[in-house]
């Protein structure tokens, strides 16, 4: 579960820093039991300053930024999706972002656990 609480907080994170004050920020959960397990997905959505295309092919590098920030406070260390992706590949979840610059982004984070 400490997996799953870094995962969330480095996502949430990032759609905060990276949105106007102002917007608006959705989360979205939906769980389902199949097999014994259980299956999750969390959606993320902002209004934020959005990935442009071409970042997007290293945004899951560390120690990576584009730079383009809404406040000098937003600054970060460039680790917040790659720690959440080398996560999730341990527990066997996966990570999707849509994003377009001045739309915003969607994360899409699934990952399914044994039923206790």
């Amino acid at each position: 579960m400490l997996y799953v609480k870094r995962i969330l907080y480095n996502v949430v994170h990032n759609a905060l820093k990276y949105s106007p004050e102002g917007t608006e920020i959705h989360c979205s959960a939906e769980a389902k039991a199949h097999g014994g397990r259980i299956n999750c997905k969390v959606k993320i959505s902002d209004e934020g300053i959005g990935i442009s295309q071409e970042f997007q092919n290293n945004m899951f590098d560390a120690y990576t930024q584009e730079n383009r920030q809404v406040d000098p406070w937003a600054n970060g260390q460039g680790l917040g999706l790659y720690v959440a992706k080398q996560l999730l590949e341990k527990i066997g979840g996966t990570i999707a972002v849509y994003s377009a610059v001045d739309l915003g982004t969607i994360v899409t984070v699934t990952m399914s656990f044994d039923i206790a």
